[in-house]
């Protein structure tokens, strides 16, 4: 049967029924990505159209960003703020972990299933008569995340989960490693195993989404360029062979479009503590008409129970919170919010989308271009809450900011480094594109169609836009958005103060654009 596959700026037609292989090395950044250390991989991207300029949506959380990838919307439309995030009323203190399954289920009751705010892309998939299966080395809710409604498709690790789909792999594949080892290669390797062994089998599947947790895990706890991560990252090199060997003895992979990717990258941990660590106290001693806020991740919102404050009221603790050495941008969840000097409003990185799961306030903390003692550069003064870790992300550093991804198979251009601006959010919409889905109008991203192979769309290399508040609440801080630009669609690349030693480029200062900020 032949079928005519539609594209802007061209068709093709094709007597082959292609399907789609993601495949998620989660946290590579990619300047970690050695074609030496990873010869398989290296084939596909010499093979494939690498995307240089692909971008993280913010908060450069995994879950975050799995959503975003799932559902081709950014976080203000998806409706996942953060990996921990607070909706009032959904759960007994209003606090959704996105990594507990039971959040996501007791959201999706208090919501009428709306706990993710748009369909994902199995869910797509299957309106079109179409079948996708997931098999990830990630927590049981982050696999889910993809298919919530169908968990028989999602093969995790997870052995509390005793799906009968899941058991009949580990009866196939042995005992899941154990979980008290330095690393989880093991894990990913057995991953591998289950999509080459089992899940290849199934020839209706469409789509295959691969999740594997390396080099992630390792770079939490050895940092980014240690001795440790370069193991991981042939770790994934392999556990990449075991698949593509799965595709080689079926005689399938010309079937597949393979999308190599990560979800985020990874900055050198220079110092940390709570954002509610440092925030507590003073709002005790200064700022008591703000007792009713509280943390999740980076965000500040008003607690279960209280009323939000006004602007006023907010007024002098943000100004106090951007005198702080290790506070890098404050946003601000509403355009009210926003108005306040220096305050950058978290609708510009999401889409323009002011959701109601935002946050009063966002802060993002500072980075650096500082290297770490194995030579990469990137620090970040992180806020996270687990103290142990060398490298971590969910800021708006491009080094956490800029992630891997490289395009391969018979739809896309060989060869190729395009530096055409792209995001994470692209993914759902050139997937279902390759697919032959209808691309819903709702989703955030584009179709990457400067990668297809026969496509008459140039390769541009997109262009940069500053945004900065008209207001600055002093010389010495003076924020701003650099974003990434190709036609209509833009890319947060980072968060910078200009008068910090991470300055704007003189270059990008003539794209400086002023974000309103006077009320009314």
């Amino acid at each position: 049967m032949t079928r005519l596959i539609s594209r802007k700026g061209y068709s093709v037609k094709t007597d082959q029924r292609r399907r789609v292989l993601l495949i998620s090395a989660d946290g590579m950044r990619p300047d970690l990505f050695d074609p030496a250390l990873m010869p398989v991989c290296g084939e596909l991207v010499a093979r494939g159209t690498r995307l240089i300029d692909y971008h993280a949506s913010y908060p450069t959380h995994s879950r975050v960003n799995i959503t975003t990838i799932s559902t081709g919307c950014l976080p203000g439309k998806h409706g996942f703020a953060a990996n921990i995030f607070r909706v009032d009323g959904a759960t007994e203190d209003g606090v959704i972990d996105t990594g507990d399954f039971g959040h996501i289920s007791q959201l999706d009751q208090y919501t009428g299933g709306n706990a993710i705010q748009v369909p994902t892309l199995p869910e797509l998939l299957a309106r079109s008569g179409l079948k996708a299966q997931v098999v990830a080395t990630s927590s049981d809710a982050a696999g889910l995340i993809w298919n919530r409604f169908h968990p028989d498709q999602v093969f995790d690790l997870n052995e509390a989960v005793d799906r009968p789909a899941i058991r009949a792999v580990r009866e196939k594949l042995g005992p899941v490693p154990s979980e008290s080892m330095p690393n989880r290669i093991p894990h990913i390797e057995y991953t591998a195993r289950a999509l080459s062994e089992h899940y290849l089998d199934d020839d209706e599947v469409d789509f295959f989404a691969v999740w594997l947790s390396e080099p992630d895990h390792t770079l939490h706890h050895f940092g980014v360029g240690s001795p440790e991560v370069r193991e991981a990252l042939k770790a994934v090199d392999r556990s990449v062979a075991e698949i593509l060997d799965g595709l080689d003895r079926r005689g399938i992979r010309d079937q597949f479009d393979i999308f190599l990717i990560s979800d985020h990258g990874h900055s050198t941990v220079e110092r940390h503590r709570t954002l509610g660590e440092f925030i507590e106290p003073m709002i005790a001693d200064r700022f008591p008409r703000l007792r009713g806020l509280a943390t999740a991740s980076d965000f500040i919102y008003s607690a279960p129970g209280q009323l939000a404050p006004t602007v006023e009221e907010l007024a002098p603790f943000v100004s106090w919170l951007q005198d702080q050495s290790w506070c890098g941008a404050v946003f601000g969840g509403s355009s009210a919010i926003s108005t306040l000097p220096g305050v950058l409003p978290l609708s510009a990185i999401w889409g323009d989308h002011e959701s109601d799961r935002a946050p009063l306030l966002a802060v993002t903390p500072t980075w650096s271009h500082s290297s770490n003692q194995f030579g990469k550069p990137g620090t970040i003064a992180a806020l996270t809450e687990q103290v142990a870790l060398r490298a971590t992300h969910g800021s708006a550093s491009p080094y956490e900011l800029h992630a891997f991804a490289t395009l391969s198979g018979t739809s896309f251009q060989p060869g190729v480094r395009s530096l055409s601006p792209a995001g994470a959010q692209d993914l759902a919409p050139t997937i279902c594109q390759l697919l032959g889905v209808p691309v819903p109008q709702w989703m955030d991203g584009r179709v990457l169609t400067e990668a297809f192979a026969g496509s008459r769309t140039a390769l541009p290399s997109g262009g940069v836009e500053v945004l900065a508040p008209d207001q600055s609440k002093s010389s010495d801080y003076r924020p701003a958005l650099i974003m990434r630009t190709s036609g209509n669609s833009r890319y947060l690349h980072s968060a910078v103060n200009a008068q910090s030693s991470v300055a704007i480029s003189d270059s990008a200062k003539s794209s400086v654009r002023r974000v309103k900020q006077k009320a009314g």
